[in-house]
């Protein structure tokens, strides 16, 4: 497994029929099927020698605001939007959160993974 691109998983997550609006960067105003992926801490698990180093990526997206649909959506297609990207980062998580924006918090989901 390479290390993948913001570009990779804005086409993965935008092919996977969950009528998402993925892109490269977090572009406001978010709503629903709003989708992005962010890279976080590089890190170098053991100590492993010749500069290997795993990328640890925040998957985010906006879900339905009602608190019902929300839990109807993740109940539905949670499973499927992991396995969307499933083939770019090893997944750690996937959890219903409460993302902060300038104009209040939204519900979401955050898929967080790793990759080489």
């Amino acid at each position: 497994m390479s290390t993948p691109t913001r570009a990779d998983f804005a086409d993965a997550l935008n092919g996977a029929g969950l009528d998402l609006a993925a892109s490269e960067f977090p572009s406001e105003p978010f709503g629903p099927g709003s989708a992005w992926a962010q890279p976080g801490a590089w890190t170098n698990p053991g100590g492993l020698p010749n500069g290997v180093f795993e990328c640890t990526w925040e998957i985010y997206i906006v879900v339905p605001q009602d608190s019902r649909a929300a839990s109807v959506w993740w109940d539905t297609h949670a499973a499927a939007a992991a396995g969307a990207v499933m083939h770019l980062v090893f997944i750690d998580s996937i959890e219903p959160i409460s993302l902060p924006t300038d104009g209040g918090d939204l519900w979401a989901v955050l898929i967080t993974g790793r990759s080489e």
